[in-house]
């Protein structure tokens, strides 16, 4: 049975918390907004953008496995999207 929140359980200030607390044990990272034309003062991302530092820590959050992705696509391609990013960060130097 997994739990939920809804979003008035916890204070602006919790989730910070918690989000600073995962960042320092480098669970998650923050990639932040970016502009394709150097010149542009116009970021396509207004916002960073928050991803674990590996996608299996997603998957076993929400209790899934192989099957599971095989039937939800859209959330496959969410990990997928993880695992690349990852793996261009390390690659790229920018972690």
């Amino acid at each position: 049975m997994r739990a939920s929140l809804s979003s008035e359980s916890l204070s602006v200030q919790t989730v910070e918390n918690y989000l600073t607390a995962l960042r320092k044990m480098f669970v998650v990272e923050d990639m932040p907004a970016w502009s394709p034309n150097l010149r542009s003062k116009t970021a396509i991302r207004t916002s960073d953008t928050r991803y674990f530092v590996d996608p299996a820590i997603a998957a076993a959050a929400m209790h899934i496995g192989p099957n599971d992705l095989m039937n939800d696509l859209k959330t496959f391609g969410f990990l997928l999207e993880t695992l690349c990013v990852r793996d261009l960060r390390v690659l790229c130097g920018s972690h």
